[in-house]
C-alpha cells in the first residue's frame, strides 16, 4: 500500500491507495496537530502501523524545505523547523518517504487527475495562508514549480502585517488567518462590503501572477475557497477586466487535492 499524508495549519490527513494508477482513499484518517514534533510522528505513524507492505510515502508540507528536501521549515509548526523529518519517518516505516511543499502536492494532483488534467494552470491554495504552484504538460509528462504567490507584495507602503509577520504581501489581505487577525472573525462571517475588501485584493495578486505567468486557467484549492465558492467567482470577475481570457474554477478533489498529489508524486517516481 502507498501512503499520502497531508500537513494543514492544525490538522493532518492521512491517506492510503493500493493504487497508483487511478488512486482511491482506501483508508482515510485525519488527526491533530500537536506541535510536539515527536508527537506528531508517533501519532501520524500510528495510523497506518498494521500495514506490513507499505512500498512508499509523501508527505506535504506548509511552507518551505531545505533544499535537499529532508526538513520542512514551515513558521505554523515551530517543533518540526530543521528537525529530520525525512529520515526520521524513514527509520519508524522501513520505506522511502518523500517530502514535498503541500501547494505544490495539490497541483499534482489537480494536474494529473483533477480539473486541471491535460492543462497548463496555476493552482492557488487558499486556506489559512495563499499558496501555489504552476503546472505545466510537455511532451506527455507533467512538470511542477512550486510559487510563494501569497508573498508577493501588493501593498508597497504602510501594509498590512499578516499572521506570519510580512508587511502589504497577498497573504497579509486574504490568508485565512490574516482575515481573522484584521476583521476579528473568519472569513464565513465576513460581510459583503468586507468581502469587496478582500475580493479586490485577491484580484490584484492574481492581476500580479498573470503578469509573469500569462496562462489562462487558476484553479483554487484549500478550505477558504471550497467552501465558498461564490468569491471564487466574484474574484473572477474583477480579474476578467484586465485578463478576460483568464478562467477560475475550484479543485474537483477538494480538500483532498494534495492527498492525490502524494500518490501521483510515487507514480511519477517509479516511472
Amino acid at each position: 500500500m502507498y501512503i499520502s499524508i497531508d500537513v494543514g495549519a492544525t490538522n493532518i490527513g492521512i491517506a492510503g491507495s493500493d493504487s497508483l494508477k487511478k488512486p482511491k482513499l482506501d483508508f482515510f484518517a485525519k488527526i491533530d496537530i500537536q506541535d510536539d514534533y515527536s508527537k506528531d510522528l508517533e501519532n501520524i505513524t500510528g495510523e497506518f502501523k498494521h500495514i506490513s507492505n507499505l512500498q512508499g510515502v509523501t508527505l506535504g508540507v506548509p511552507g518551505i524545505l531545505n533544499e535537499a528536501k529532508t526538513q520542512a521549515r514551515t513558521l505554523n509548526l515551530k517543533s518540526w523547523f530543521g528537525k529530520n523529518l525525512k529520515e526520521d519517518l524513514e527509520s519508524r516505516l522501513g520505506c522511502k518517504v518523500i517530502l514535498e511543499n503541500d501547494a505544490a502536492l495539490a497541483a499534482l494532483g489537480e494536474g494529473m487527475y483533477g480539473n486541471g488534467k491535460n492543462k497548463d494552470f496555476i493552482f492557488m491554495i487558499w486556506g489559512t495562508g495563499v499558496g501555489g504552484t504552476r503546472i505545466q504538460h510537455e511532451s506527455g509528462s507533467i512538470k511542477y514549480f512550486p510559487l510563494e504567490p501569497g508573498h508577493d507584495i501588493i501593498i508597497k507602503e504602510g501594509g498590512r502585517e499578516g499572521s506570519c509577520g510580512h508587511r502589504g504581501d497577498l497573504e497579509s489581505y486574504t490568508g485565512g488567518a490574516s482575515v481573522k487577525k484584521y476583521y476579528g472573525k473568519t472569513a464565513d462571517k465576513l460581510s459583503d462590503e468586507e468581502w469587496d475588501e478582500v475580493v479586490s485584493y485577491f484580484a490584484k495578486g492574481i492581476g500580479m501572477i498573470l503578469e509573469t505567468y500569462p496562462l489562462d486557467l487558476i484553479v483554487f484549492g484549500g478550505g477558504v475557497a471550497t467552501r465558498q465558492p461564490d468569491k471564487i467567482e466574484r474574484i473572477q470577475k474583477e480579474v476578467q477586466r484586465e485578463f478576460p481570457s483568464v478562467g477560475l474554477t475550484i479543485s474537483a478533489l477538494g480538500e483532498n487535492a494534495a492527498l492525490y498529489g502524494g500518490f501521483g508524486l510515487l507514480a511519477l517516481q517509479e516511472n
